[in-house]
């Protein structure tokens, strides 16, 4: 019996100089579960009290965990943001509650530029959703007439909608490009979707909104 070769010295560029027939090792690609997390943007300094663990979470050095806490981040600012917000069916309602999402729709930004597959569709779901949102809340605030008012009090309400859809129109179309990619990036890579039930969930109701009104 022979005994083992020792291990192959090393070339002059560093890398070790193997015996002829022997199979080099295949370089295989780390999970993103355990992948360091590339130099994502800082998040708000701002931050509401409720949503300060989350933005610690969102720094951590694991990939899996800075991105899942960024989406998160994301939802939380917004509700804690407009939340205080008094709306009325007019442009400086629209310009208030665009800024109170500003923060959200940056920090989903971020998420969908690090460019790892399933974080990127869920963060384009979480940005359709969020100016989906932000346009339904707006059409509210035209108030239904009282019943028993005259024809007069729906035509005026009907006014009000009308002109309030221009100003929506934005968050509604930037909303539909977010499902669409959403729906495409699946198509793309069905394994992706197959056996990832939360994934899955953001593709259907991504479906479910581009087919609505």
């Amino acid at each position: 019996m022979q005994p083992p070769a020792a291990p192959a010295p090393p070339s002059a560029e560093g890398a070790p100089v193997r015996p002829p027939g022997e199979t080099p090792p295949v370089a295989r690609p780390v999970p993103e579960t355990t992948r360091a997390a590339p130099a994502l943007p800082p998040v708000p300094d701002d931050l509401p009290d409720e949503c300060q663990a989350l933005g610690e979470a969102a720094s951590s050095p694991k990939l899996e965990v800075a991105l899942a806490s960024r989406v998160e981040l994301a939802s939380c600012l917004a509700g804690q943001r407009m939340k205080p917000l008094s709306l009325v069916d007019c442009e400086q309602s629209v310009r208030e509650l665009d800024a109170a999402a500003a923060p959200s729709l940056t920090v989903l930004d971020d998420v969908i530029a690090a460019g790892v597959a399933r974080w990127k569709l869920i963060a384009l779901h979480a940005r359709g959703t969020l100016l989906a949102s932000m346009a339904d809340r707006m059409a509210t605030t035209v108030p239904e007439p009282p019943d028993g008012s005259p024809d007069t009090a729906y035509r005026l309400r009907d006014l009000r909608q009308e002109m309030l859809q221009p100003l929506l129109a934005p968050w509604r179309d930037q909303a539909r490009d977010a499902f669409a990619e959403v729906v495409r990036g699946a198509g793309e890579d069905a394994r992706l979707v197959e056996h990832d039930p939360g994934l899955r969930r953001a593709v259907e109701d991504s479906k479910r909104m581009l087919a609505g009104p």
